[in-house]
């Protein structure tokens, strides 16, 4: 009879499960790991080795050609310098009586602006106005 027949008779699996298949693959698990392991140690000592050969400067071709500077826009030396320039050359514009543009006369402070339109003296730019409903052409009801 076969084993099927009989644990479905028993009512439970009467057969053992197959040992040898179980541990066969758990001894193939664990190589195929210490050879990745391995592997991987390999592959960051050869990339460690390497980078030790190229602290000690360039490389040979970069080294015989001495001291390049390239043609095109070079990075910023110092970043956040560069940027406080920047900053304190629109602070000095927006703090300042000066020149607005060529052929529109002068700006004032951005504090005494404000002070101004404030008091009503300065007037600003509002919002367009959109059209009224009364200006608008009556419509014919009996049209549509």
């Amino acid at each position: 009879m076969p084993d099927t027949k009989r644990s479905l008779e028993a009512g439970y699996e009467v057969s053992d499960m197959n040992v040898r298949v179980i541990v066969v693959s758990l001894i193939g698990l664990a190589v195929m790991m210490i050879a990745g392991f391995v592997t991987i140690v390999l592959l960051m000592r050869g990339f460690d080795e390497s980078d030790q050969t190229n602290i000690a400067g360039q490389s040979p071709p970069l080294s015989l050609a001495g001291a390049q500077t390239p043609d095109g826009p070079l990075l910023q030396q110092d970043p956040v310098a560069d940027k406080e320039v920047v900053l304190e050359a629109a602070r000095a514009r927006l703090d300042n009586y000066g020149p607005a543009t060529e052929s529109h006369g002068m700006h004032i402070p951005i504090k005494r602006a404000m002070q101004l339109v404030a008091e009503g003296k300065v007037p600003y730019r509002q919002k367009p106005q959109s059209a009224r409903v009364e200006d608008a052409a009556p419509v014919n009801k009996e049209n549509q």
